[in-house]
């Protein structure tokens, strides 16, 4: 007495022994006797229902997660957008990319004049069961991806995926290469 996959309901009903009268009595007077035990499943659905995106904005530490940076409450966007034809896009990523290698040379602040600024706790970092976890950050105008390797420590990096122009790299994956080297 059940339908096919995608079977439209007109022609289940059609081809069901009995039609719309059988179904009737099945739904209306219960002719199967199965339908306390389908409202108590029902009671019981609706009674253990949680609402994860309900729960995640009344709890502080879950509502974290969700955070664009761990210490501050700006936001950015996360990938270039252009306005083409009077609408909003993703930006095209360029089909050439010039060498990005910065050396000690090209940089302004001599490096003896280089100084440590915190820029998150270790508190605010959220580690999985494996114990990894990354984070964006924002200093000034910069993003910065800050990772924890277990065993091995933290390490940042700019924010901004190099190819795809887009700041989503706390959301990346890093390992380890063969010879060891993250």
């Amino acid at each position: 007495m059940t339908a096919e996959k995608l079977e439209r309901t007109a022609r289940w009903i059609e081809r069901m022994d009995g039609g719309i009268a059988k179904l009737r009595k099945v739904i209306l007077q219960d002719e199967l006797g199965i339908c306390n035990d389908l409202e108590a499943m029902m009671d019981n659905l609706v009674n253990t229902y949680e609402d994860e995106w309900a729960t995640a904005v009344k709890d502080p530490s879950k509502r974290k997660q969700f955070k664009q940076f761990i210490n501050t409450e700006e936001k950015v966007p996360s990938s270039e957008v252009i306005t083409e034809r009077g609408q909003s896009r993703p930006a095209d990523w360029p089909k050439a990319y010039p060498p990005a290698k910065i050396s000690y040379e090209s940089l302004v602040t001599p490096k003896s004049e280089w100084t440590w600024v915190t820029v998150a706790r270790k508190a605010d970092m959220q580690p999985n069961d494996a114990g990894t976890t990354s984070a964006a950050v924002k200093y000034g105008n910069t993003q910065l991806a800050v990772y924890h390797v277990p065993k091995r420590g933290y390490y940042a990096t700019q924010q901004m995926c190099p190819h795809k122009r887009a700041f989503v790299l706390d959301h990346g994956i890093i390992g380890d290469t063969p010879g060891g080297d993250l």
